[in-house]
């Protein structure tokens, strides 16, 4: 009960401390810039479900504000505490140090969860001003590649700082080389990235958009399954490695 009690107090503490971080205002503010090019193209023209899908859903958000909302919350989890040299503090208390782990990104998954499923409503909201009839019911069809790629997103940029010290680098290669170079050549090279898995779900979700000829979507089930496991699977990993690296360097 002890140990289960410390785990409670963690994730409640370290929710909070998220809350009020710089990241929660960074974070708003590219959804506030994302938000005026929005407004700004429907101004210009209509929005259609198929233009939302593929600019709105799979572009600004798929590859720039979903991944990189993920990076900051999912490295600083943990990072956060390691460079403040408060993390040894933590591997002292009666907790498993996979609990730690669990619990840091449980304390930090409510944040990425309602910015990116957040920020899509409320970009479709706007869109919907200036958007065609089609447009109200593009909605269901896209909010849950979004908020099932944020959580295979969180969980591996929180697996990549239990693994190393200078995960937030490493991420951003990540996101920047894998996320956007790899996920646009042709081929099964982009099939390493969650963008792609992303996108295979929107195109298979029943919206109105069409993959382009070289993109070779898998099956929309099987990329829903293999972003589910991606985020079970990173949890486990980071968990085993956090559990044996902070046992011998937990600073």
């Amino acid at each position: 009960m002890t140990g289960l009690r410390s785990l409670l107090f963690l994730v409640a503490y370290s929710f909070r401390r998220q809350l009020r971080s710089r990241k929660m205002l960074l974070a708003a503010i590219l959804l506030a810039l994302i938000a005026v090019v929005v407004v700004r193209f429907g101004v210009r023209a209509t929005w259609s479900a198929r233009r939302f899908g593929d600019l709105v859903v799979l572009k600004l958000l798929g590859l720039f504000f979903v991944p990189v909302v993920a990076l900051m919350f999912g490295t600083g989890a943990i990072g956060d505490d390691r460079d403040e040299r408060s993390l040894v503090y933590l591997v002292t208390r009666p907790m498993a140090r996979s609990g730690i782990f669990a619990g840091k990104l449980l304390a930090v998954l409510p944040h990425v969860l309602v910015l990116n499923g957040g920020g899509l409503v409320l970009l479709w909201l706007l869109a919907t001003v200036w958007g065609r009839p089609e447009l109200e019911g593009a909605l269901a069809h896209y909010l849950a590649p979004v908020l099932l790629s944020s959580l295979a997103y969180v969980a591996f940029f929180h697996c990549l700082a239990a693994l190393f010290r200078h995960a937030t680098l490493i991420s951003i290669a990540y996101v920047f080389f894998v996320e956007v170079f790899l996920g646009s050549v042709p081929g099964i090279l982009k099939r390493v990235s969650i963008s792609f898995y992303t996108a295979s779900m929107v195109y298979g979700s029943g919206a109105p958009l069409s993959p382009p000829p070289v993109f070779l979507p898998i099956d929309a089930s099987t990329a829903r399954w293999v972003l589910a496991g991606l985020a079970v699977g990173f949890l486990a990993l980071g968990a085993a490695a956090f559990s044996r690296r902070e046992q011998h360097d937990p600073v």
